[in-house]
């Protein structure tokens, strides 16, 4: 049940994404939105949910064996789940606002691309990024399995007030742009806006946020 309501009922494999260095691929998990769950979880929880993913009888039918402190694995399998960090957020954006994306300059836009062969979104609603600001709690995690803002980062296609940066802020019609440095529970994009984004001021469970998985493929993960 845990896994369920991390991602969905039903998870497609939905886009592909070359990075930096070796052989490395990325693969962003999600669900139809009309099946998503809505729940509260404090996002170092969810943080863990996602990794066990890839525990005995988890969503990927893999036999890792999890540090709950690290949430490193005690193997390699070159796989790793994780929660969805800020800068794999932030390329994801910023693709759907390319010349490959979604043309449409709307605030609510449920695809990356326009249609079902991009990666799906709801934009009604706020969802969880491995992120924190200064002071932020999320646990004892390895630095891979989160982002720590002090100052942009690239790629992340944020900008906040206060950092003399507009960077992203406000694009495709996007309405809600909050600080980085002071989310002291977390971070939270897409709302109002697949380039809104926001920080939690104190409230570590919310209700009707959602959380997105990423999957890197590469030797020696």
């Amino acid at each position: 049940m845990k896994r369920k309501v991390c991602l969905s009922l039903g998870i497609l494999i939905c886009s592909i994404l070359l990075l930096i260095g070796g052989n490395v691929q990325a693969a962003v998990l999600q669900a139809n939105p009309q099946t998503q769950y809505t729940y509260e979880r404090p996002l170092y929880v969810i943080i863990g949910e996602i990794r066990t993913m890839e525990a005995p009888n988890g969503t990927m039918g893999l036999t890792e064996q999890i540090n709950t402190t690290t949430l490193l694995s005690n193997t390699t399998n070159n796989i790793d789940v994780h929660c969805t960090l800020s800068t794999e957020y932030g390329a994801m954006a910023i693709l759907s606002a390319s010349g490959y994306g979604n043309k449409s300059n709307a605030r609510v836009i449920t695809s990356t691309t326009g249609n079902n062969t991009g990666i799906m979104l709801n934009t009604n609603h706020y969802e969880w990024v491995a992120s924190i600001g200064n002071g932020s709690y999320i646990g004892n995690p390895n630095r891979r399995y989160y982002n720590e803002y002090g100052e942009l980062k690239i790629g992340d296609a944020l900008g906040y007030y206060g950092d003399g940066v507009n960077g992203c802020e406000g694009w495709h019609s996007a309405s809600t742009a909050g600080g980085l440095n002071y989310a002291s529970w977390g971070f939270v994009r897409g709302h109002d806006g697949i380039f809104g984004y926001d920080g939690d001021y104190g409230n570590n469970d919310r209700s009707q946020y959602y959380a997105r998985a990423t999957v890197v493929c590469g030797q020696g993960l």
